[in-house]
């Protein structure tokens, strides 16, 4: 018996079909499908809203339903009826948001005035049930869009995951209440909560504290490529911080000593093998035309002075040409304090909000926080 009962699961699976393949049993889908290929939307809706009323509907699986209503909402859209084809997307996002997002994600990307509509609708029954305190609900109404966030904009899919997390926080689940602030802010940088009279401290704190780490890690990011740039190429980091004054001034100044250099270390060159390569024929040839043993030592003296001068020359434009790039280091870490946005906190600072940065003697480092007072 038990060997039967083996030999029977494994047949169960290799011939069942899976959940992809079942919408492949219903030839009314397989035909709406079809026809709206062929932009025929008239007879597509036919087909799939009677394949959707059909005594067998109650069978299908969310799959074959999401698909159904999804190719529905697109011939709806083909037609202009706006109210059908809203109300036909909305369905197939109930149904199953994942294969809506896979046979109409570019659909709604296109259509983005339809797709805001829509998630309009979850949006303010989510908030709704947020402020009804049913909460799982509300979690379950927000995450249903979450599939085509990619195509209802940043701004958008922030506020959602803005109140999934305030859910989340209700729910007592900090982890994934950290993670949707994070995602949050990801998306839109300058997110704000609201009214501090009516966001309550227990969802404020949470966000205050992703927001504090992602400035962290993001200032911490920006200042390190701004100082790599300025490594490999003076001005560089200005250009990356928006400093463009700055920097072509770094990088002209650069270029210059750059082009100096070469031009003075050629002379170098050349002067050194003149004192270097002065031998008796030279002299000889000084003597001939001179008469004169002083000459002869005058013209070796002149040829290592130039020699001696042109690397004093050469060593100089070394210098200048470390010193622009050093000061083009210090300033790029200067900008980058400053374009981050930080203040110094004084003593007589009573502001109650507003981020601050400290310096602390214990660990001999600047400290940022938020200046929230409870």
């Amino acid at each position: 018996m038990p060997v039967r009962f083996l030999i029977s699961m494994i047949l169960s699976v290799l011939f069942c079909p899976s959940p992809k393949e079942s919408h492949a049993q219903s030839p009314l889908l397989e035909e709406g499908i079809r026809l709206y290929h062929d932009d025929q939307p008239v007879d597509a809706v036919e087909r799939l809203r009677t394949l959707l009323t059909s005594a067998e509907a109650a069978s299908f699986t969310e799959e074959t339903i999401a698909t159904a209503y999804t190719y529905l909402a697109m011939s709806e859209w083909m037609l202009h009826r706006r109210s059908e084809a809203e109300a036909a997307m909305e369905s197939a996002l109930r149904a199953d948001g994942r294969t809506f997002a896979e046979f109409g994600r570019d659909w709604a990307k296109d259509n983005r005035e339809l797709t805001d509509s829509v998630v309009m609708k979850f949006r303010k029954k989510g908030i709704m049930l947020w402020d009804d305190a049913e909460y799982d609900r509300a979690v379950m109404e927000f995450t249903m869009v979450l599939p085509i966030e990619d195509a209802i904009g940043n701004l958008a899919a922030a506020e959602i995951h803005k109140f999934l997390a305030f859910c989340y926080v209700a729910l007592r689940k900090t982890t994934q209440a950290r993670l949707e602030f994070r995602t949050a802010l990801r998306l839109n940088k300058d997110l704000e909560l609201g009214d501090n009279s009516v966001i309550a401290p227990k969802l404020r704190r949470p966000f205050l504290a992703v927001r504090r780490d992602a400035l962290r890690q993001s200032q911490s990011s920006s200042r390190r490529n701004t100082l790599l740039r300025s490594l490999l190429l003076p001005g560089w980091g200005q250009l990356y911080r928006g400093d463009r004054l700055k920097g072509y001034g770094f990088m002209a100044a650069e270029m210059m000593m750059l082009t100096g250099f070469f031009l003075s270390a050629r002379s170098y060159g050349q002067a050194r093998d003149a004192y270097l390569n002065f031998g008796v024929d030279d002299a000889v040839v000084i003597f001939d035309q001179q008469n004169s043993v002083a000459d002869v030592t005058n013209e070796l003296e002149a040829r290592f002075v130039r020699y001696r001068s042109q690397g004093t020359r050469t060593n100089l434009v070394i210098g200048l040409a470390a010193g622009v790039w050093i000061a083009n280091l210090i300033d790029a870490f200067i900008l980058t304090m400053h374009r981050d946005g930080l203040r110094v906190a004084s003593e007589t600072d009573t502001r109650n909000s507003g981020l601050s940065m400290r310096w602390n003697p214990d660990v001999r480092r600047w400290d940022m926080t938020y200046g929230i007072n409870w």
